[in-house]
Protein backbone atom coordinates (compact mmCIF):
# COMPACT_ATOMS: atom_id res chain seq x y z
CA UNK A 1 0.00 0.00 0.00
CA UNK A 2 1.34 3.42 -0.96
CA UNK A 3 0.89 4.83 2.53
CA UNK A 4 1.34 8.54 3.21
CA UNK A 5 3.09 8.71 6.59
CA UNK A 6 4.90 11.39 8.54
CA UNK A 7 8.35 11.08 10.04
CA UNK A 8 6.95 9.13 13.01
CA UNK A 9 5.46 6.48 10.75
CA UNK A 10 1.89 7.70 11.32
CA UNK A 11 -0.72 9.27 9.08
CA UNK A 12 -0.56 13.08 9.38
CA UNK A 13 -3.27 14.35 11.71
CA UNK A 14 -4.36 17.01 9.18
CA UNK A 15 -4.92 14.41 6.47
CA UNK A 16 -6.82 12.13 8.84
CA UNK A 17 -9.00 15.05 9.95
CA UNK A 18 -9.86 15.84 6.32
CA UNK A 19 -10.88 12.26 5.67
CA UNK A 20 -12.98 12.16 8.85
CA UNK A 21 -14.78 15.29 7.69
CA UNK A 22 -15.63 13.64 4.36
CA UNK A 23 -16.79 10.47 6.14
CA UNK A 24 -18.92 12.40 8.63
CA UNK A 25 -21.20 13.62 5.85
CA UNK A 26 -22.23 10.05 5.01
CA UNK A 27 -25.01 8.25 6.86
CA UNK A 28 -22.78 5.35 7.94
CA UNK A 29 -22.01 3.59 11.20
CA UNK A 30 -19.22 5.27 13.21
CA UNK A 31 -16.84 2.29 12.97
CA UNK A 32 -17.20 2.20 9.19
CA UNK A 33 -16.72 5.96 8.89
CA UNK A 34 -13.51 5.73 10.94
CA UNK A 35 -12.26 2.78 8.89
CA UNK A 36 -12.87 4.74 5.70
CA UNK A 37 -11.13 7.84 7.07
CA UNK A 38 -8.07 5.90 8.22
CA UNK A 39 -7.85 3.89 5.01
CA UNK A 40 -8.27 6.92 2.76
CA UNK A 41 -5.74 8.95 4.75
CA UNK A 42 -3.19 6.14 4.80
CA UNK A 43 -3.44 5.79 1.02
CA UNK A 44 -3.04 9.51 0.47
CA UNK A 45 -6.40 10.19 -1.14
CA UNK A 46 -7.15 13.83 -1.75
CA UNK A 47 -10.35 15.37 -0.43
CA UNK A 48 -11.83 15.24 -3.95
CA UNK A 49 -10.87 11.58 -4.37
CA UNK A 50 -12.29 10.76 -0.93
CA UNK A 51 -15.59 12.47 -1.73
CA UNK A 52 -15.88 10.29 -4.83
CA UNK A 53 -14.79 7.15 -2.97
CA UNK A 54 -17.30 7.57 -0.13
CA UNK A 55 -20.07 6.97 -2.69
CA UNK A 56 -18.68 3.48 -3.21
CA UNK A 57 -18.69 2.75 0.52
CA UNK A 58 -22.27 4.00 0.81
CA UNK A 59 -23.18 1.74 -2.14
CA UNK A 60 -21.82 -1.31 -0.31
CA UNK A 61 -23.18 -0.41 3.13
CA UNK A 62 -26.72 0.35 1.93
CA UNK A 63 -26.93 -2.34 -0.74
CA UNK A 64 -29.75 -4.79 0.04
CA UNK A 65 -27.36 -7.60 -0.82
CA UNK A 66 -25.14 -6.63 2.12
CA UNK A 67 -27.90 -6.75 4.74
CA UNK A 68 -26.39 -9.94 6.23
CA UNK A 69 -22.78 -8.76 6.03
CA UNK A 70 -21.42 -8.01 9.52
CA UNK A 71 -19.63 -4.77 10.39
CA UNK A 72 -16.16 -6.34 10.58
CA UNK A 73 -16.50 -7.79 7.10
CA UNK A 74 -17.85 -4.53 5.71
CA UNK A 75 -14.81 -2.73 7.13
CA UNK A 76 -12.55 -5.29 5.44
CA UNK A 77 -14.39 -4.83 2.14
CA UNK A 78 -14.01 -1.05 2.51
CA UNK A 79 -10.26 -1.50 2.81
CA UNK A 80 -10.19 -3.68 -0.31
CA UNK A 81 -12.28 -1.11 -2.14
CA UNK A 82 -9.96 1.75 -1.17
CA UNK A 83 -7.02 -0.31 -2.41
CA UNK A 84 -8.74 -0.59 -5.80
CA UNK A 85 -9.57 3.12 -5.82
CA UNK A 86 -5.94 4.04 -5.27
CA UNK A 87 -4.79 1.26 -7.60
CA UNK A 88 -2.21 -0.10 -5.18
CA UNK A 89 -3.25 -3.77 -5.17
CA UNK A 90 -0.25 -4.40 -7.43
CA UNK A 91 1.86 -1.51 -6.26
CA UNK A 92 1.12 0.59 -9.35
CA UNK A 93 -1.13 3.54 -9.90
CA UNK A 94 -4.25 3.12 -12.04
CA UNK A 95 -4.07 5.56 -14.97
CA UNK A 96 -7.74 5.37 -15.96
CA UNK A 97 -10.05 5.90 -12.97
CA UNK A 98 -13.12 3.68 -12.69
CA UNK A 99 -16.52 4.73 -11.35
CA UNK A 100 -16.31 4.18 -7.53
CA UNK A 101 -19.68 2.45 -7.33
CA UNK A 102 -18.58 0.04 -10.07
CA UNK A 103 -15.45 -0.83 -8.08
CA UNK A 104 -17.51 -1.19 -4.92
CA UNK A 105 -19.92 -3.46 -6.77
CA UNK A 106 -17.03 -5.67 -7.88
CA UNK A 107 -15.69 -5.97 -4.34
CA UNK A 108 -19.11 -6.73 -2.84
CA UNK A 109 -20.16 -9.17 -5.56
CA UNK A 110 -16.84 -11.04 -5.38
CA UNK A 111 -17.24 -11.47 -1.63
CA UNK A 112 -20.87 -12.60 -1.90
CA UNK A 113 -20.03 -15.07 -4.66
CA UNK A 114 -17.23 -16.59 -2.56
CA UNK A 115 -19.53 -16.90 0.44
CA UNK A 116 -22.35 -18.47 -1.55
CA UNK A 117 -19.95 -20.93 -3.15
CA UNK A 118 -19.46 -22.45 0.31
CA UNK A 119 -23.06 -23.63 0.54
CA UNK A 120 -25.70 -25.17 -1.76
CA UNK A 121 -27.25 -22.64 -4.11
CA UNK A 122 -31.02 -22.30 -3.58
CA UNK A 123 -33.19 -21.98 -6.68
CA UNK A 124 -35.65 -19.27 -5.79
CA UNK A 125 -37.30 -16.39 -7.55
CA UNK A 126 -36.28 -13.35 -5.52
CA UNK A 127 -34.87 -10.02 -6.58
CA UNK A 128 -31.67 -10.34 -4.56
CA UNK A 129 -28.21 -10.83 -5.97
CA UNK A 130 -25.38 -12.82 -4.38
CA UNK A 131 -25.20 -16.41 -5.73
CA UNK A 132 -22.11 -18.19 -6.99
CA UNK A 133 -20.95 -16.88 -10.37
CA UNK A 134 -21.22 -20.43 -11.72
CA UNK A 135 -24.92 -20.74 -10.88
CA UNK A 136 -27.97 -19.88 -13.02
CA UNK A 137 -29.14 -17.52 -10.26
CA UNK A 138 -25.91 -15.52 -10.52
CA UNK A 139 -26.36 -15.22 -14.29
CA UNK A 140 -29.91 -14.03 -13.64
CA UNK A 141 -28.59 -11.17 -11.49
CA UNK A 142 -26.01 -10.24 -14.10
CA UNK A 143 -28.74 -10.09 -16.72
CA UNK A 144 -30.91 -7.98 -14.39
CA UNK A 145 -28.06 -5.46 -14.03
CA UNK A 146 -27.53 -5.34 -17.81
CA UNK A 147 -31.25 -4.94 -18.50
CA UNK A 148 -31.54 -2.11 -15.97
CA UNK A 149 -28.71 -0.29 -17.76
CA UNK A 150 -30.51 -0.72 -21.10
CA UNK A 151 -33.91 0.37 -19.76
CA UNK A 152 -32.72 3.35 -17.67
CA UNK A 153 -32.29 5.80 -20.60
CA UNK A 154 -35.81 4.92 -21.79
CA UNK A 155 -37.07 6.22 -18.45
CA UNK A 156 -34.81 9.27 -18.44
CA UNK A 157 -32.47 7.67 -15.91
CA UNK A 158 -28.83 6.63 -15.72
CA UNK A 159 -27.53 3.33 -14.43
CA UNK A 160 -23.93 2.17 -14.82
CA UNK A 161 -23.91 -1.65 -14.81
CA UNK A 162 -21.53 -3.45 -12.47
CA UNK A 163 -21.76 -7.25 -12.49
CA UNK A 164 -23.66 -7.20 -15.78
CA UNK A 165 -21.48 -4.78 -17.71
CA UNK A 166 -20.02 -7.51 -19.95
CA UNK A 167 -23.51 -8.42 -21.18
CA UNK A 168 -25.20 -6.53 -23.98
CA UNK A 169 -28.69 -5.00 -23.94
CA UNK A 170 -30.22 -7.54 -26.35
CA UNK A 171 -32.90 -9.81 -24.86
CA UNK A 172 -31.99 -12.65 -27.23
CA UNK A 173 -28.40 -12.53 -25.97
CA UNK A 174 -29.75 -12.65 -22.42
CA UNK A 175 -31.85 -15.70 -23.31
CA UNK A 176 -28.78 -17.41 -24.80
CA UNK A 177 -26.75 -16.72 -21.66
CA UNK A 178 -29.55 -18.04 -19.44
CA UNK A 179 -30.01 -21.21 -21.53
CA UNK A 180 -26.28 -21.88 -21.56
CA UNK A 181 -25.91 -21.37 -17.81
CA UNK A 182 -29.02 -23.37 -16.88
CA UNK A 183 -28.49 -26.17 -19.39
CA UNK A 184 -31.92 -25.68 -20.99
CA UNK A 185 -32.39 -27.68 -24.22
CA UNK A 186 -34.20 -25.65 -26.90
CA UNK A 187 -35.11 -26.43 -30.53
CA UNK A 188 -35.07 -22.83 -31.76
CA UNK A 189 -34.37 -19.26 -30.72
CA UNK A 190 -38.12 -18.62 -30.54
CA UNK A 191 -38.52 -21.50 -28.09
CA UNK A 192 -35.55 -20.24 -26.11
CA UNK A 193 -37.04 -16.75 -25.84
CA UNK A 194 -40.40 -18.13 -24.70
CA UNK A 195 -38.77 -20.42 -22.15
CA UNK A 196 -36.55 -17.58 -20.93
CA UNK A 197 -39.56 -15.42 -20.08
CA UNK A 198 -42.30 -17.92 -19.21
CA UNK A 199 -40.52 -21.20 -18.40
CA UNK A 200 -42.66 -22.93 -21.02
CA UNK A 201 -42.51 -23.68 -24.73
CA UNK A 202 -45.93 -23.52 -26.44
CA UNK A 203 -47.58 -24.43 -23.14
CA UNK A 204 -45.12 -27.19 -22.20
CA UNK A 205 -42.47 -27.09 -19.49
CA UNK A 206 -38.96 -26.54 -20.87
CA UNK A 207 -36.36 -29.21 -20.15
CA UNK A 208 -33.01 -28.59 -18.48
CA UNK A 209 -30.49 -31.42 -18.79
CA UNK A 210 -33.27 -34.02 -18.66
CA UNK A 211 -35.24 -32.45 -15.78
CA UNK A 212 -38.03 -29.91 -15.64
CA UNK A 213 -37.07 -26.25 -15.14
CA UNK A 214 -38.80 -22.92 -14.67
CA UNK A 215 -37.65 -19.55 -15.93
CA UNK A 216 -35.37 -17.26 -13.96
CA UNK A 217 -37.14 -14.30 -15.53
CA UNK A 218 -38.98 -13.38 -12.29
CA UNK A 219 -35.57 -12.98 -10.62
CA UNK A 220 -34.25 -11.03 -13.59
CA UNK A 221 -37.26 -8.74 -13.97
CA UNK A 222 -37.56 -8.21 -10.22
CA UNK A 223 -33.89 -7.30 -9.99
CA UNK A 224 -33.95 -4.88 -12.93
CA UNK A 225 -37.12 -3.19 -11.65
CA UNK A 226 -35.64 -2.77 -8.16
CA UNK A 227 -32.53 -1.14 -9.62
CA UNK A 228 -34.61 1.19 -11.78
CA UNK A 229 -36.82 2.29 -8.87
CA UNK A 230 -33.77 3.01 -6.74
CA UNK A 231 -32.17 5.09 -9.49
CA UNK A 232 -35.42 6.99 -10.10
CA UNK A 233 -35.78 7.90 -6.43
CA UNK A 234 -32.19 9.19 -6.45
CA UNK A 235 -32.28 11.05 -9.76
CA UNK A 236 -35.90 12.27 -9.91
CA UNK A 237 -36.97 12.64 -6.27
CA UNK A 238 -40.32 14.03 -5.20
CA UNK A 239 -40.19 17.61 -3.98
CA UNK A 240 -40.75 16.83 -0.31
CA UNK A 241 -37.90 14.29 -0.33
CA UNK A 242 -35.53 17.15 -1.22
CA UNK A 243 -36.54 18.82 2.05
CA UNK A 244 -35.83 15.89 4.37
CA UNK A 245 -32.73 14.31 5.85
CA UNK A 246 -32.54 10.54 6.28
CA UNK A 247 -32.47 8.40 9.40
CA UNK A 248 -31.86 4.65 9.16
CA UNK A 249 -33.56 2.45 11.75
CA UNK A 250 -31.95 -0.85 12.69
CA UNK A 251 -35.17 -2.36 14.08
CA UNK A 252 -38.92 -1.76 14.26
CA UNK A 253 -38.92 0.11 17.57
CA UNK A 254 -39.56 3.81 18.11
CA UNK A 255 -36.73 5.69 19.78
CA UNK A 256 -35.53 9.16 20.68
CA UNK A 257 -32.75 11.32 19.31
CA UNK A 258 -29.76 12.08 21.54
CA UNK A 259 -30.25 15.37 23.36
CA UNK A 260 -27.05 17.36 23.13
CA UNK A 261 -28.52 20.79 23.82
CA UNK A 262 -27.01 20.82 27.29
CA UNK A 263 -23.58 20.52 25.70
CA UNK A 264 -24.08 23.35 23.23
CA UNK A 265 -21.69 25.72 24.97
CA UNK A 266 -18.32 25.58 26.67
CA UNK A 267 -17.51 27.17 30.02
CA UNK A 268 -14.41 29.01 31.07
CA UNK A 269 -11.95 26.83 32.99
CA UNK A 270 -10.76 28.30 36.26
CA UNK A 271 -7.28 28.25 37.73
CA UNK A 272 -7.96 24.88 39.37
CA UNK A 273 -8.40 23.39 35.91
CA UNK A 274 -11.80 21.87 36.68
CA UNK A 275 -13.92 21.07 33.62
CA UNK A 276 -17.67 20.92 34.10
CA UNK A 277 -19.43 17.87 32.69
CA UNK A 278 -22.58 18.20 30.62
CA UNK A 279 -24.91 15.32 29.85
CA UNK A 280 -25.90 13.97 26.47
CA UNK A 281 -28.90 11.68 26.91
CA UNK A 282 -31.81 10.17 25.00
CA UNK A 283 -34.36 12.82 25.91
CA UNK A 284 -34.35 14.33 22.42
CA UNK A 285 -37.04 14.35 19.78
CA UNK A 286 -39.05 11.18 19.13
CA UNK A 287 -38.17 9.09 16.07
CA UNK A 288 -41.11 6.87 15.12
CA UNK A 289 -40.65 3.29 13.97
CA UNK A 290 -41.12 2.81 10.23
CA UNK A 291 -44.43 1.44 9.03
CA UNK A 292 -44.34 -1.17 6.29
CA UNK A 293 -45.92 0.05 3.04
CA UNK A 294 -46.46 -2.66 0.46
CA UNK A 295 -48.38 -3.58 -2.65
CA UNK A 296 -48.77 -6.54 -4.98
CA UNK A 297 -49.23 -6.54 -8.74
CA UNK A 298 -49.81 -9.24 -11.34
CA UNK A 299 -48.75 -9.39 -14.99
CA UNK A 300 -50.95 -11.54 -17.19
CA UNK A 301 -49.74 -14.51 -19.22
CA UNK A 302 -50.50 -12.52 -22.37
CA UNK A 303 -48.19 -9.72 -21.26
CA UNK A 304 -45.43 -12.24 -20.53
CA UNK A 305 -45.88 -13.83 -23.94
CA UNK A 306 -45.51 -10.42 -25.56
CA UNK A 307 -42.34 -9.84 -23.53
CA UNK A 308 -40.90 -12.97 -25.11
CA UNK A 309 -40.76 -11.00 -28.36
CA UNK A 310 -37.67 -9.30 -27.02
CA UNK A 311 -38.71 -5.86 -25.78
CA UNK A 312 -38.56 -4.15 -22.41
CA UNK A 313 -42.22 -3.10 -22.23
CA UNK A 314 -43.02 -5.39 -19.30
CA UNK A 315 -40.23 -4.13 -17.05
CA UNK A 316 -40.81 -0.50 -18.00
CA UNK A 317 -44.52 -0.75 -17.24
CA UNK A 318 -43.97 -2.50 -13.92
CA UNK A 319 -41.14 -0.14 -12.92
CA UNK A 320 -43.29 2.93 -13.62
CA UNK A 321 -46.26 1.49 -11.75
CA UNK A 322 -44.22 0.52 -8.69
CA UNK A 323 -42.29 3.81 -8.78
CA UNK A 324 -45.52 5.84 -8.83
CA UNK A 325 -46.83 3.80 -5.89
CA UNK A 326 -43.59 4.18 -3.93
CA UNK A 327 -43.31 7.92 -4.53
CA UNK A 328 -46.93 8.50 -3.58
CA UNK A 329 -46.37 6.65 -0.30
CA UNK A 330 -43.21 8.65 0.35
CA UNK A 331 -44.97 11.91 -0.43
CA UNK A 332 -47.96 11.15 1.80
CA UNK A 333 -45.74 10.16 4.73
CA UNK A 334 -43.68 13.36 4.48
CA UNK A 335 -46.71 15.58 3.89
CA UNK A 336 -48.48 14.13 6.93
CA UNK A 337 -45.50 15.04 9.12
CA UNK A 338 -45.49 18.62 7.78
CA UNK A 339 -49.22 19.32 7.94
CA UNK A 340 -49.84 17.23 11.06
CA UNK A 341 -47.88 19.72 13.18
CA UNK A 342 -47.24 17.22 15.98
CA UNK A 343 -45.90 18.16 19.41
CA UNK A 344 -42.15 18.19 19.93
CA UNK A 345 -40.24 16.93 22.97
CA UNK A 346 -40.88 20.20 24.84
CA UNK A 347 -44.64 19.65 24.56
CA UNK A 348 -45.17 22.49 22.09
CA UNK A 349 -46.38 22.04 18.53
CA UNK A 350 -43.70 21.98 15.84
CA UNK A 351 -45.00 25.21 14.30
CA UNK A 352 -45.92 27.42 17.25
CA UNK A 353 -45.28 30.80 18.80
CA UNK A 354 -43.26 29.06 21.52
CA UNK A 355 -40.76 27.99 18.84
CA UNK A 356 -41.00 31.41 17.16
CA UNK A 357 -41.28 29.72 13.76
CA UNK A 358 -44.65 30.94 12.50
CA UNK A 359 -45.42 34.29 10.94
CA UNK A 360 -47.65 36.59 12.99
CA UNK A 361 -49.89 37.35 10.04
CA UNK A 362 -50.75 35.82 6.68
CA UNK A 363 -48.56 37.05 3.84
CA UNK A 364 -47.85 36.44 0.20
CA UNK A 365 -44.33 35.46 -0.84
CA UNK A 366 -42.45 38.77 -0.96
CA UNK A 367 -38.97 40.03 -0.22
CA UNK A 368 -40.35 41.51 2.99
CA UNK A 369 -41.95 38.25 4.19
CA UNK A 370 -38.83 36.30 3.26
CA UNK A 371 -36.78 38.80 5.23
CA UNK A 372 -38.99 38.26 8.26
CA UNK A 373 -38.53 34.50 7.94
CA UNK A 374 -34.75 34.81 7.67
CA UNK A 375 -34.56 37.07 10.71
CA UNK A 376 -36.68 34.69 12.77
CA UNK A 377 -34.55 31.70 11.73
CA UNK A 378 -31.39 33.55 12.67
CA UNK A 379 -32.94 34.11 16.11
CA UNK A 380 -33.82 30.46 16.80
CA UNK A 381 -32.82 29.26 20.30
CA UNK A 382 -32.59 25.85 21.99
CA UNK A 383 -34.11 24.66 25.26
CA UNK A 384 -31.31 26.44 27.20
CA UNK A 385 -32.15 29.71 25.42
CA UNK A 386 -28.80 29.49 23.62
CA UNK A 387 -28.70 30.83 20.05
CA UNK A 388 -29.10 28.15 17.38
CA UNK A 389 -29.44 30.14 14.15
CA UNK A 390 -30.13 28.45 10.84
CA UNK A 391 -29.63 29.75 7.31
CA UNK A 392 -32.52 29.67 4.82
CA UNK A 393 -31.83 27.36 1.88
CA UNK A 394 -35.19 26.20 0.46
CA UNK A 395 -38.56 27.84 0.05
CA UNK A 396 -41.21 25.11 -0.09
CA UNK A 397 -44.54 25.96 -1.73
CA UNK A 398 -47.59 24.23 -3.22
CA UNK A 399 -47.49 23.94 -7.04
CA UNK A 400 -49.92 26.86 -7.43
CA UNK A 401 -47.32 29.21 -5.91
CA UNK A 402 -44.18 27.88 -7.61
CA UNK A 403 -44.10 30.53 -10.35
CA UNK A 404 -44.74 33.29 -7.83
CA UNK A 405 -41.87 32.07 -5.66
CA UNK A 406 -39.50 31.77 -8.62
CA UNK A 407 -40.31 35.30 -9.70
CA UNK A 408 -39.61 36.64 -6.24
CA UNK A 409 -36.12 35.12 -5.99
CA UNK A 410 -35.22 35.66 -9.67
CA UNK A 411 -31.97 37.48 -10.39
CA UNK A 412 -32.96 41.00 -11.43
CA UNK A 413 -30.50 43.78 -12.23
CA UNK A 414 -31.41 46.60 -9.88
CA UNK A 415 -31.20 50.21 -11.04
CA UNK A 416 -30.79 51.41 -7.46
CA UNK A 417 -29.73 49.79 -4.19
CA UNK A 418 -33.23 49.82 -2.74
CA UNK A 419 -34.43 47.59 -5.58
CA UNK A 420 -31.81 44.88 -4.98
CA UNK A 421 -33.17 41.44 -4.17
CA UNK A 422 -31.09 39.93 -1.32
CA UNK A 423 -32.58 36.48 -1.95
CA UNK A 424 -31.73 36.21 -5.64
CA UNK A 425 -29.69 33.06 -6.16
CA UNK A 426 -29.66 32.27 -2.43
CA UNK A 427 -32.83 30.18 -2.15
CA UNK A 428 -34.02 27.09 -4.01
CA UNK A 429 -37.70 26.83 -4.85
CA UNK A 430 -39.24 23.40 -4.24
CA UNK A 431 -42.90 22.61 -4.87
CA UNK A 432 -44.86 19.45 -4.21
CA UNK A 433 -48.50 18.47 -4.74
CA UNK A 434 -48.48 17.01 -1.24
CA UNK A 435 -49.03 20.57 0.00
CA UNK A 436 -52.53 22.01 -0.27
CA UNK A 437 -52.99 24.93 -2.66
CA UNK A 438 -56.25 26.14 -1.12
CA UNK A 439 -57.02 29.60 0.22
CA UNK A 440 -55.50 28.62 3.57
CA UNK A 441 -52.25 27.29 2.10
CA UNK A 442 -48.90 27.57 3.88
CA UNK A 443 -45.40 28.11 2.53
CA UNK A 444 -42.20 27.25 4.34
CA UNK A 445 -38.61 28.40 4.57
CA UNK A 446 -36.12 25.79 5.72
CA UNK A 447 -32.36 25.17 6.00
CA UNK A 448 -30.29 22.74 3.96
CA UNK A 449 -31.40 19.28 5.16
CA UNK A 450 -27.93 17.91 4.39
CA UNK A 451 -26.37 20.10 7.08
CA UNK A 452 -29.18 21.00 9.49
CA UNK A 453 -31.71 18.69 11.13
CA UNK A 454 -35.37 19.36 10.50
CA UNK A 455 -37.77 16.99 8.77
CA UNK A 456 -36.43 13.43 8.68
CA UNK A 457 -37.45 10.46 6.55
CA UNK A 458 -36.96 7.21 8.48
CA UNK A 459 -36.27 3.96 6.59
CA UNK A 460 -35.09 0.52 7.65
CA UNK A 461 -31.45 -0.50 7.42
CA UNK A 462 -30.77 -2.02 4.01
CA UNK A 463 -34.06 -0.69 2.62
CA UNK A 464 -33.34 2.91 1.65
CA UNK A 465 -35.33 2.25 -1.52
CA UNK A 466 -38.29 -0.07 -2.17
CA UNK A 467 -37.56 -3.81 -2.21
CA UNK A 468 -39.04 -5.72 -5.13
CA UNK A 469 -39.74 -9.44 -5.38
CA UNK A 470 -41.26 -11.33 -8.30
CA UNK A 471 -42.38 -14.91 -8.83
CA UNK A 472 -44.54 -17.09 -11.03
CA UNK A 473 -48.24 -16.56 -10.28
CA UNK A 474 -48.72 -20.24 -9.45
CA UNK A 475 -51.31 -21.78 -9.62
CA UNK A 476 -52.54 -18.98 -11.90
CA UNK A 477 -50.74 -18.02 -15.08
CA UNK A 478 -48.59 -14.90 -15.26
CA UNK A 479 -46.20 -13.27 -12.81
CA UNK A 480 -46.76 -11.55 -9.49
CA UNK A 481 -44.75 -8.66 -8.04
CA UNK A 482 -44.52 -7.48 -4.48
CA UNK A 483 -42.93 -4.23 -3.39
CA UNK A 484 -42.37 -3.09 0.19
CA UNK A 485 -40.84 0.02 1.70
CA UNK A 486 -40.80 0.71 5.46
CA UNK A 487 -41.25 4.46 5.97
CA UNK A 488 -41.91 7.08 8.62
CA UNK A 489 -41.33 10.82 8.93
CA UNK A 490 -41.02 13.29 11.77
CA UNK A 491 -39.46 16.59 12.70
CA UNK A 492 -36.34 16.13 14.84
CA UNK A 493 -35.67 19.85 15.20
CA UNK A 494 -37.88 22.92 14.87
CA UNK A 495 -35.69 24.50 12.19
CA UNK A 496 -38.44 25.36 9.67
CA UNK A 497 -40.41 28.61 9.44
CA UNK A 498 -44.06 28.64 8.30
CA UNK A 499 -46.13 31.44 6.84
CA UNK A 500 -49.82 31.27 5.94
CA UNK A 501 -50.32 32.48 2.40
CA UNK A 502 -52.41 35.45 1.50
Amino acid sequence: MNAILNTTGQVPARTLAQMRLVASKADLKPALMEAFAEGAAARGLTAVQAQAAIAGVIFMATNPLARNVDDATLIKLTDEFLAKVKGDTTGTKVETPVEPTSLAGEVLMTYLAAEDAKQPVPRNHTAHVGQSWDSPAAMAHKIADARAAAIAPMMGLKHEPTVGRELGPNTLDHARQWAKQSGAQMRSEADMMEAFVTGRVTGKIAYMSGSHTTSDFPTIAGGSVQILIGRALEQTPVGLALCASKITASDWRARKMPNASAASSLTKVGEAGEVKFRTIDTSGEAVPAPDRYAGAFRATEELLTNAAAGGYDLEIAIAKALLDAAQESQRSVLAAAITGNAAMADGNLMFSSQHANIAGAASAITVTSLGAARTAMQRFIDSRKAARPVTPYIILVPPEKQTEAEQIIAQITATKSSDANPFAGNLQVVSDPGLAGTATYHWYVLPNPATTDGLALITMEGMDSPQVEARDAWPDFGMTWRVQWPLAAAFVRSSWYRTQGA
